[in-house]
C-alpha cells in the first residue's frame, strides 16, 4: 500500500482559540496580497488620466499597452527569484523584504516624467509583485492545521479583489501620482508590520533546532493545545523528506 500521511494530532474545531489565532495570522499575512490588486488595478485608472490633453506625460497607444501589460511580464521573474530565496532566508524574511521592490516601484512610477520611466517603474513593481505572490501561501500552509487550510486558502483571492476594488475607488477621487504614493505608503507600512511575524515552525526545524520550532509553533496555537503530536509529525516529515541525505 502507498504511504499515506496520517494526522495524529486532534482537529480543534473551527470556533476555537487555536483556529481563530490561525485566522488572524491568515488575514495579517495576506494583507501583502492586497498590493497585487492595487498594482494590477493601477493601469485601469491611470491610463485615462494620462490620455487627457492636460497630462504632463504624453503616451502613445504602444506606451499604454506596455504600461498595462509589463507588470505581468515582470512578475514571473520575482516568482522564480523568491522561490529560491524562500528556502535560503526564510518565509518571514521574504514576507518582509518582498515589499521593498514594490515600494520602490511605486515611488519611481509616481515621480516619472516620461512614458519610459513609467514603464520602468511598472517593471520594478512587477518584479516585487511576483515576490509577494509566493510567500503568503507557503507561510500559511506551514502554520495552519488541515481544518483551516481551505478557509485560509481563499484569503489571497479575497485580498487581491479588495486591492482592485480599492484602487478603482481611489482612482475616482485622486490623480495617478497620488495613487502611487498611497501604494508606496501601504507597502512600507506592511514592511514595518511584518517584522513582528514569527518564522514558520517547519523552516526553523530545518535550519535551527527543535526547540526553536516548538517555540514558534506555540505562537500559532492556543495555550490549551498540545503541540507534541504535531511536532512529532513535523520531525518525521522532515526526516523523510530531507533531500540533503
Amino acid at each position: 500500500m502507498p504511504n499515506v500521511l496520517q494526522v495524529n494530532y486532534p482537529d480543534p474545531g473551527f470556533w476555537t482559540e487555536t483556529s481563530l489565532i490561525q485566522l488572524g495570522y491568515g488575514v495579517w499575512v495576506n494583507l501583502s496580497m492586497v498590493t497585487i490588486g492595487l498594482a494590477f488595478g493601477f493601469s485601469a485608472v491611470a491610463l485615462p488620466q494620462l490620455s487627457l490633453p492636460e497630462s504632463l506625460i504624453k503616451v502613445t497607444i504602444a506606451d499604454e499597452s506596455w504600461i498595462a501589460s509589463v507588470i505581468s511580464l515582470a512578475s514571473p521573474v520575482g516568482c522564480v527569484l523568491c522561490g529560491y530565496l524562500l528556502d535560503k532566508f526564510g518565509r518571514r524574511t521574504m514576507i518582509i523584504y518582498s515589499q521593498l521592490p514594490v515600494c520602490f516601484g511605486w515611488l519611481y512610477t509616481g515621480t516619472a516624467s516620461s512614458a519610459k520611466q513609467l514603464i520602468l517603474g511598472r517593471i520594478i513593481t512587477g518584479v516585487g509583485i511576483g515576490m509577494v505572490m509566493c510567500v503568503p501561501r507557503v507561510y500559511m500552509t506551514e502554520v495552519s492545521l488541515p481544518n483551516m487550510r481551505g478557509v485560509i486558502g481563499s484569503f489571497p483571492n479575497i485580498a487581491m479583489s479588495l486591492g482592485l476594488t480599492t484602487q478603482a475607488a481611489l482612482g475616482s477621487m485622486f490623480r495617478w501620482t497620488t495613487l502611487c504614493y498611497v501604494g508606496s505608503a501601504y507597502t512600507m507600512t506592511l514592511f514595518l508590520m511584518n517584522f513582528c511575524l514569527p518564522e514558520t515552525p517547519y523552516y526553523l526545524l530545518q535550519k535551527t533546532s527543535i526547540e526553536d520550532a516548538q517555540a514558534s509553533l506555540k505562537k500559532f496555537r492556543s495555550k490549551k493545545y498540545n503541540i507534541e503530536a504535531e511536532m512529532d509529525e513535523l520531525i518525521d516529515f522532515k526526516n523523510e523528506n530531507d533531500i540533503h541525505k
